[in-house]
C-alpha cells in the first residue's frame, strides 16, 4: 500500500479509523492524517507485534491488507458495534518501509502516547502456556461487552478460588483478580487470600484453593508484552491505561499498585520481616521476585519520568543525558526485534535529551553515537561504567544494553553503577575525547597492571570464596598489623574496604549510602565468623550482636557478586568484571572510577590500541590519589 508522506514539521501522524461491526464481520479500517497540534481524540495501542509470519486479513482503505494475528485479535476485541474507534497502532500508522518516516515518527512517539486519551495494553487474546486439560473455549465479544473492573473487584474471592474455568474470559478474570489482591495496600502479604502457611509452621506457599488462579496469573506474567522495550514508554506516558486479555480488562494502575504494596510491606517490623515470612517456599519466592522486578522497572521508569518533568525549568543537557543513560541501563532487560530500539525505544521518557533516532545507520553506529552523545553531554565517562558489549561488530566501549543476565546481576550492577558516581578517581584531570568511526580516543595515565585474579564468590560458596580471596590478598591472618598496603594503612583494612567498595548500603533504604568508617571493621569480623559458623541459631546470635551486620552483608553482596577480586603488580586490591592478568589499570581523564584496558597487538605500526574491559574498583585509587599532575596524559585508542 502507498502511504501519503507525513509532514514532520507539522507533527502529522496517521490514525486508524476502525469502522463499527459485529464479531464475525470483516474488520474494515481507514487511515486519517491529523496533526498532534490539533489535539485529536484517539486511543493508542500498546502491544507486542507477534509472529510476523502469522497474519490475518483486514481491509484498509477498501483494499485487502495483512496484519499479524495478535494485532488482528486486538482490533476485533476493540472494535465497537455502533461507533467508530480512532486508534494509533505503530505497525499500520507508520510506513514501515521508510527509514526516514520511521525515524521521524519514533521521535514523536512520546508525544503520541502522552496525548492519547487512553493507552490500551493488549496482553493477548488468551493467556498463554496452558498445558493441562482440554483447551478452553475462546469467549467471543468485544472488550466493551465484557465484565467491568468493578464486578471483578466485588467478586475477587470467588474468582481467585475458582476450581474450573468455563472459558478464556473466566481464566483472564481469575488472573486479574490475583493482580487486584496483590495491589491491595490494605492487607499484609501474609494475610492475602492467595498465600498460606504450610502445616506445622513451614514455608509460605500458594493457598490450595487459589492455585488455579495463581497459575493463570503467573502465565499472564509470561505474556510477551512484559518483555518488550517499546511498551515501557507506552505505559509510562499514558494518561490512563487498561490491561486487556480477550474481552477482560482492568486498570493499568494495578501494576504500580502491586509494586507499591510489595515495597510498603518490606518496611522493618512489617509482615515481610516476621520470622515466618523469611521462609517463603523457594519456588514461590522466585515467582514473587519476578513479579516485583517486572512491576519495578515499569514503576521506576514512570516515577523517574514524572520527577524529571515536574519542575518548571527544563533539565540541563547534562542532567537530561544522565537521565537517558540511567534509563537505557534500567531497561536493558527489555527485548526489541531491532537492536537499535534498545536505544531509540526510551527516548520519549527523557525530555530534553537532544538525541534522535536514525534508522539509516547500523546497530554498531547507533550504539557508538549514543555513547559519544553521553560522554559529550555529561562531560564525564559515566557512559563507560557498567558491562560492555562483547558481540562481534561492536566496539569494546559500546554499552551492553541488551538482555542476557539474571535479575540479581541486573540489580547489583545497577547499584554499582549508581555508586560509581560518588568517586572521583581522575580528580583534576579534564576530560578529552574524540571519536573516529568505531575508535574512541581518550587521554589518561596508566597506573598499574593486574597481577592475580580470583574467581567470583557465589551465594552457595560464600564462606569458601571469602577465604579464597583473603588468601589471594596475601594476608597470613586477619591479625596481621603490618601497614603494608601501597596506599598506606593496614593490609586487612584495605581488604575489607575493597570487598564492600568502601561503601555501606542501608538494607531498608538502598538509596541511603555512606562511606565506610573504621568502626565497620567489627562488622567484617562478625561477617567472617558468621560465614564460618555452621549452626543457624549461632549465626542468628552473631548477626544480632552487631547492629550494622545486615547492612555490611548487603554491601558485600552488591559489591562482589559477579565480580572477580584481583591484585596488581604494585600490590593494590580491586574488583572488576572478567579481568585477566596483564590488563592495565588506567585513570582516564573525566572518569569517576579507574578502568581496565586490554592492550592489543600492534597492527601496522599503530601503538596504544586497547579493548575496554570495563570499570573497576581499586582501593586507594578512587579519590584521585594516583593522579600525577606533573605527568603528561597519554593517548589511548579504544577499539
Amino acid at each position: 500500500m502507498a502511504f501519503r508522506p507525513l509532514k514532520h514539521a507539522e507533527k502529522e501522524i496517521r490514525l486508524l479509523r476502525i469502522l463499527p461491526g459485529s464479531w464475525n464481520e470483516t474488520i474494515k479500517l481507514e487511515l486519517d492524517i491529523v496533526s498532534l497540534d490539533a489535539e485529536p481524540k484517539y486511543r493508542a495501542l500498546s502491544y507486542a507485534w507477534g509472529n510476523a509470519t502469522e497474519t490475518r486479513g483486514v481491509t484498509l482503505g477498501g483494499q485487502p491488507f495483512s496484519v499479524t494475528t495478535n494485532l488482528f485479535n486486538a482490533l476485533r476485541r476493540l472494535r465497537q458495534s455502533r461507533e467508530v474507534l480512532y486508534l494509533w497502532v505503530d505497525a499500520v500508522c507508520i510506513d514501515q518501509g521508510s527509514n526516514k518516516e520511521r525515524s521521524e515518527q519514533v521521535s514523536l512517539m512520546g508525544q503520541i502516547y502522552a496525548s492519547a486519551a487512553e493507552v490500551i495494553i493488549w496482553l493477548g487474546d488468551t493467556i498463554p502456556g496452558r498445558v493441562s486439560g482440554q483447551p478452553l473455549r475462546v469467549s467471543e465479544g468485544s472488550v466493551d461487552e465484557g465484565r467491568e473492573y468493578i464486578w471483578i473487584s466485588e467478586n475477587v474471592e470467588q474468582l481467585v478460588t475458582s476450581d474450573v474455568f468455563d472459558d478464556t474470559e473466566a481464566e483472564a478474570m481469575a488472573a486479574f483478580s490475583v493482580l487486584h489482591l496483590l495491589a491491595d495496600p490494605t492487607t499484609h502479604w501474609d494475610s492475602k487470600k492467595v498465600f498460606a502457611v504450610e502445616e506445622g509452621g513451614g514455608s509460605f506457599v500458594i493457598a490450595q484453593e487459589c492455585k488455579l488462579a495463581w497459575n493463570a496469573f503467573m502465565r499472564l506474567m509470561e505474556c510477551s508484552w512484559w518483555t518488550r522495550m517499546w511498551v515501557v514508554q507506552e505505559f509510562v506516558l499514558a494518561r490512563e491505561s487498561r490491561l486487556v486479555v480477550g474481552n477482560a480488562a482492568v486498570p493499568g494502575v494495578l501494576i504500580a499498585g502491586a509494586y507499591r504494596a510489595y515495597s510498603d510491606h518490606l518496611a522493618p517490623g512489617c509482615c515481610c520481616h516476621r520470622p515466618v515470612a523469611w521462609r517463603w517456599n523457594g519456588g514461590v519466592l522466585d515467582q514473587l521476585l519476578k513479579i516485583r522486578h517486572t512491576a519495578w522497572s515499569l514503576n521506576f521508569a514512570r516515577n523517574d519520568y514524572h520527577a524529571a518533568t515536574r519542575g518548571e525549568e527544563p533539565a540541563s543537557s547534562a542532567a537530561a543525558a544522565a537521565h537517558l543513560r540511567k534509563t537505557w541501563w534500567l531497561m536493558r532487560h527489555k527485548v526489541s526485534t531491532d537492536m537499535r530500539d534498545s536505544i531509540y525505544g526510551v527516548l520519549g521518557l527523557v525530555p530534553g535529551a537532544e538525541f534522535f533516532p536514525d534508522y539509516a545507520i547500523d546497530k554498531a553506529e547507533a550504539f557508538s553515537r549514543a555513547t559519544e552523545f553521553l560522554i559529550s553531554s555529561e562531560n564525564n565517562l559515566m557512559a563507560l561504567v557498567g558491562p560492555r558489549m562483547r558481540d562481534a561488530g561492536f566496539p569494546s566501549w559500546a554499552p551492553n544494553l541488551i538482555s542476557g543476565a539474571d535479575d540479581r546481576f541486573y540489580q547489583n550492577t545497577t547499584q554499582r553503577i549508581h555508586l560509581s558516581e560518588r568517586f572521583m578517581a581522575s580528580k583534576g584531570l579534564r576530560l578529552r575525547h574524540a571519536r573516529d568511526g568505531h575508535h574512541l580516543h581518550l587521554w589518561g595515565q596508566r597506573v598499574d597492571t593486574i597481577n592475580t585474579v580470583s574467581t567470583p564468590i557465589t551465594d552457595r560458596q560464600e564462606a569458601e570464596g571469602l577465604l579464597r580471596w583473603e588468601r589471594e590478598s596475601g594476608m597470613n591472618s586477619f591479625a596481621t598489623l603490618v601497614p603494608s598496603y601501597p596506599a598506606g594503612g593496614l593490609l586487612e583494612d584495605a581488604f575489607w574496604r575493597t570487598i564492600i567498595r568502601d561503601m555501606i548500603i542501608s538494607l531498608q533504604e538502598p538509596e541511603s549510602v555512606r562511606q565506610a568508617t573504621p568502626e565497620d571493621a567489627s562488622c567484617y569480623l562478625a561477617f567472617r565468623q558468621w560465614n564460618a559458623e555452621p549452626d543457624s541459631a549461632e549465626r542468628s546470635r552473631i548477626a544480632s550482636r552487631h547492629p550494622g551486620f545486615e547492612h555490611f552483608r548487603r554491601s558485600f553482596s552488591v559489591a562482589t557478586r559477579q565480580q572477580s577480586f584481583f591484585t596488581t603488580a604494585r600490590g593494590f586490591f580491586g574488583l572488576a568484571f572478567e579481568p585477566v592478568p596483564g590488563d592495565e589499570v588506567w585513570i582516564l581523564a573525566g572518569g569517576t572510577v579507574p578502568f581496565l584496558l586490554r592492550p592489543l597487538p600492534s597492527a601496522s605500526g599503530v601503538e596504544g590500541q586497547y579493548n575496554l574491559v570495563g570499570d573497576c574498583f581499586v582501593h586507594g585509587m578512587m579519590y584521585g590519589e594516583e593522579v600525577n599532575s606533573e605527568q603528561p596524559l597519554s593517548h589511548v585508542c579504544l577499539v
